[in-house]
């Protein structure tokens, strides 16, 4: 060490200006206080930066409170590897440790939602990379209570699960995929327990077709009677009320049909709550029984088209609309709107 650190000029400088063991490492300490706060906030700013150009709803607040995983686990490697640099030859292998255990932290728990012989330890490695998660939220059921991380995930969900009418009709959504959704569904609240809905699931082209001849699609644009070949949905899911079981589904059927959109897109779909429906007409089509009330069709596939949040102009128009590149505009009112004081 002494041949190195005086091939590198520095044993000159030590020996000029010896510096005591205590000394340098609280010089480390102060320097980690104040770089970790420093990398974090630059993150943070950047980030609020271009998020209050989105339409995600994501307050200052929030993100930082977001970051507060990050700094923790800043905090965590950069004193593992401060307290390694203190006990090894060299602080090269200092860094190499801490980064084999950061990178190994993040494998094994990826490893983990595959091998379930692998779960503890990245249960183990995860809480070591996001401290301050329990520390914000205390001791929590995971199924229970959500995380910062989930509540961002589910705000990203829902400012992605728009209504989109336009698909690419080439790729299909598979059976198994929609019966994930209709899980979500029977998962979901239901008025009085009565669990009254049931749902026809559709996604060959046959009956794909037979489907989109009952839709009436986009109201406000008056001059668009729907997608065309090639754009149309690639399956279906009809809800239905059972009224052998209720014969008022109202909310039902609105829960519903959000808990499966938000699970399309989870999967990388997307999808339309449609209600303008030829309801007699399907009936006959799919030969539905009396005992069924039809009451919404989800239309779902892989979305073609791009669709953007606007707020409401002054003159207070909530029309959607069609700029010339062909982008679907949905203005929306402010939250300012929506709070009664």
């Amino acid at each position: 060490m002494l041949a190195k650190d005086e091939e590198h000029g520095r044993l000159d400088l030590i020996l000029a200006h010896p510096v005591g063991r205590t000394a340098f490492f609280f010089g480390r300490v102060l320097a980690l206080a104040v770089g970790a706060p420093a990398v974090v906030f630059i993150g943070w700013a950047g980030c609020a930066i271009l998020l209050q150009a989105s339409a995600m709803g994501i307050g200052a607040g929030e993100l930082a409170l977001a970051f507060l995983p990050v700094f923790g686990q800043i905090w965590i490697y950069a004193a593992l590897a401060l307290l390694l640099s203190l006990l090894l030859p060299a602080r090269r292998y200092a860094s190499m440790v801490t980064g084999i255990l950061l990178a190994a932290s993040y494998i094994l728990s990826s490893l983990g939602q595959l091998n379930p012989s692998l779960e503890a330890i990245a249960s183990r490695m995860a809480k070591m990379r996001s401290p301050w998660i329990d520390v914000y939220f205390g001791k929590r059921e995971p199924d229970v209570h959500l995380s910062l991380q989930e509540v961002t995930m589910i705000k990203d969900l829902i400012a992605k699960s728009r209504s989109y009418r336009r698909f690419d009709q080439s790729v299909p959504v598979p059976m198994e995929t929609l019966k994930l959704l209709v899980g979500l569904a029977r998962l979901s609240p239901s008025a009085s327990n009565k669990q009254p809905l049931k749902y026809k699931l559709v996604n060959d082209p046959e009956t794909n077709a037979k489907v989109f001849s009952c839709l009436a699609w986009a109201g406000y644009l008056t001059d668009w009677k729907g997608p065309a070949e090639g754009e149309r949905p690639a399956a279906y899911i009809i809800i239905l009320r059972d009224n052998e079981l209720s014969s008022n589904s109202a909310t039902d059927e609105g829960i519903v049909a959000q808990s499966m959109m938000l699970g399309a897109v989870n999967e990388g779909y997307g999808g339309c709550i449609l209600g303008a429906i030829s309801r007699p007409k399907l009936r006959e089509l799919l030969e539905i029984p009396e005992r069924y009330e039809i009451q919404l069709v989800l239309a779902l596939g892989q979305p073609a088209e791009t669709v953007v949040i606007d707020p409401v102009g002054e003159e207070g128009d909530i029309k959607y609309w069609r700029d010339d590149r062909d982008i679907h505009h949905v203005p929306k009112r402010s939250l300012d709107e929506l709070i009664l004081a």
